[in-house]
């Protein structure tokens, strides 16, 4: 009796424990959904849109990817490549916020379930880091096709915050002190929840009209500007895992498997800006090796490209005058590379 008692308590405690974890995860995705953190928002829109099938080709022309991370979604600008292409191109630019190339290769198996496969995907190839960036394992479950993939990412890289953030939201810096403040604006300042939710609407929007470009802000950056140590540290410290990062290939397998080109292209970097995207040149002719009539890239398409600091709204990503040169220099490397369409 007394051992069956101690099991009945132990149930009780167990059941109340984790009913009072699932509330609290429940409060926190409830809290998150709406605040002003638009990497989250352009993240799961884009995600979503892509596996819904909203995100569409079109018949009749070169149907045209742009994948990477926000140096790629502020940078590439689809009705501008297009324009530059007489119009016999039509892009989306899928690049993802913060993401590597392991979130681009499930965007991408997802697009070929509701679409024919592109023609040309443009790639800037941002594999994972060691250490891993902390970004990942937050901004990687906004949009995420289910658990499979969460745990895929879990088996491939070290670090398992990203798994534990999914099961476990409460624990997100992204979540985790949201529930609280939305319920205090819910009470105090109802307007304001709704006034944060129609400027999300709105920059979803405008990223969609843009066919996925994003338009960060217009502020340019000084010439004078100096990078803080600790972005040269953290370039320095980080290694990319090119050869690694099972991603890597699993991407170029699955554009090769669906006949898909694919052209490797360099972001644009500010003139001073520190970086570990160095001696990439082996690499590039590694992948066009063993992935033959797959993998492209232009002359000197694996060199950093670096602009002038007034092309930059930010330390990292590009202003509207940035993305329009950045456009124009990424469809030189594709006609060098591909001809004109």
């Amino acid at each position: 009796m007394i051992v069956w008692n101690f099991f009945k308590r132990l149930a009780y405690f167990v059941l109340v424990t984790a009913g009072i974890v699932f509330v609290l995860c429940r409060l926190s995705l409830w809290g998150g959904a709406v605040d002003r953190d638009i990497t989250k928002t352009l993240c799961a829109a884009k995600r979503n849109a892509v596996r819904s099938g909203v995100i569409r080709g079109e018949p009749g022309r070169t149907n045209v990817l742009f994948m990477g991370d926000s140096q790629i979604l502020a940078g590439i600008m689809p009705s501008e490549f297009d324009g530059l292409c007489d119009n016999r191109t039509y892009s989306w630019n899928l690049a993802l916020p913060a993401m590597p190339v392991g979130p681009q290769y499930f965007q991408l198996q997802d697009y070929l379930k509701k679409n024919p496969p592109p023609a040309i995907i443009v790639l800037s190839l941002a594999p994972f880091g060691a250490p891993p960036s902390p970004l990942f394992g937050y901004y990687g479950i906004q949009g995420a096709g289910g658990f499979g993939e969460i745990y895929s990412y879990y088996r491939n890289q070290s670090d398992s915050t990203i798994l534990w953030n999914y099961v476990l939201p409460i624990r997100d810096p992204l979540y985790s002190t949201k529930f609280l403040q939305r319920a205090k604006t819910s009470l105090l300042h109802p307007g304001e929840i709704d006034k944060i939710r129609a400027e999300n609407d709105g920059i979803v929007s405008l990223m969609f009209q843009g066919r996925g470009y994003y338009f960060m802000h217009e502020e340019v950056l000084p010439e004078d500007y100096v990078f803080p140590q600790s972005a040269i540290d953290t370039q320095a410290e980080q290694k990319l895992l090119f050869d690694e990062d099972p991603y890597v290939r699993l991407f170029f397998g699955l554009a090769q498997q669906n006949h898909i080109r694919v052209l490797l292209v360099e972001p644009a970097m500010a003139t001073n800006r520190p970086t570990n995207r160095v001696n990439l040149r082996p690499y590039y002719e590694k992948f066009q090796r063993d992935y033959a009539g797959t993998v492209f890239f232009a002359k000197d398409g694996w060199a950093p490209k670096r602009y002038e600091n007034r092309f930059f709204s930010d330390p990292v990503h590009l202003n509207r005058s940035g993305a329009e040169r950045y456009t124009r220099d990424v469809q030189a490397q594709f006609v060098e590379v591909f001809g004109t369409p």
